[in-house]
């Protein structure tokens, strides 16, 4: 709790609040494993909603030989830790804080298509907002596998697929949601694109869906990038 600072003359002047007052009210101090070792949620069969947005930065690479895509991607996460809350009024106005990530619970996502990881550590940081919403940005460099069709050429047009699911956690654990449709995600690229090889980006397409394989039943979301030989 903050508490008031008063002046020599008795007036109260302006609230004295710390992000460690924050801290103390949740405990992050001295018990990190309940936030950090368990998917953070009260009852085990309730499912952990995970919202992404994927939005393409740059087209590195297009290896038609390989069958490689090499895309710059900025991927944004969020979803709720049911163990934290707190009330800003009490706290000055503070909605949210930036905190070290190693702290927290963090879903295990993975893009089904990738062949190497990227080299790049991810940030070290994570948001957290007094509702529990915790969002996480990473910026990275993904080489994935892509089945082109090299036979329309000159008039190549391709279609590559970013396919995000958890590692190890079902759909009655993970469940994954897109944060933007189609139309949305391919208007934001194209303000955000900075360079794109030899290739011309035309859109992103966006899906859902549940993956069995092997009586074993995952959620995921499907980003489709489409690009053209310029």
């Amino acid at each position: 709790m903050c508490l008031d600072v008063f002046a020599v003359d008795g007036e109260s002047s302006e609230r004295n609040c710390s992000y460690q007052d924050l801290l103390n009210h949740l405990n992050l101090t001295k018990n990190k494993e309940l936030f950090s070792m368990i998917r953070p949620v009260k009852h085990y069969k309730t499912p952990t909603m995970v919202t992404l947005d994927v939005l393409l930065y740059a087209i590195l690479d297009v290896n038609e030989k390989d069958q490689q895509l090499v895309p710059y991607i900025w991927l944004d996460m969020w979803w709720n830790n049911e163990f934290i809350s707190w009330e800003p009024q009490e706290f000055c106005g503070i909605e949210k804080v930036s905190l070290p990530a190693d702290l927290f619970w963090k879903p295990d996502i993975t893009i089904e298509e990738m062949t190497e990881k990227d080299k790049a550590p991810p940030s070290p940081y994570l948001v957290v907002t007094n509702n529990g919403t915790i969002e996480m940005t990473n910026d990275q460099v993904i080489i994935s596998t892509c089945r082109m069709h090299v036979y329309k050429f000159p008039f190549d047009i391709q279609s590559c697929n970013l396919s995000f699911k958890s590692v190890v956690h079902s759909d009655e654990e993970i469940l994954l949601e897109q944060h933007q449709n189609s139309s949305k995600i391919t208007e934001s690229t194209k303000k955000l694109m900075r360079t794109q090889y030899e290739w011309l980006f035309m859109n992103m397409k966006v899906d859902k869906k549940i993956d069995n394989n092997f009586n074993f039943s995952q959620s995921t979301v499907i980003y489709t990038v489409s690009i053209s030989d310029t």
